[in-house]
């Protein structure tokens, strides 16, 4: 998990979790360790032909 590129937004990462400053700093103080990563989840399957 990491910030984006300054110099090139959009293509910090081929797979890594992308998400801003404040929000990577407030899973850190969470206390949280781990990340489970998934492809998609059964209800977003779903909504993909509505």
């Amino acid at each position: 998990m990491h910030g984006d590129s300054k110099a090139h937004p959009g293509s910090a990462s081929h797979g890594c979790v992308i998400l801003p400053r404040a929000t990577r700093e407030e899973v850190w103080q969470s206390g949280d360790r781990e990340l489970e990563v998934v492809a998609e989840s059964p209800s977003s399957e779903s909504r993909k032909g509505k």
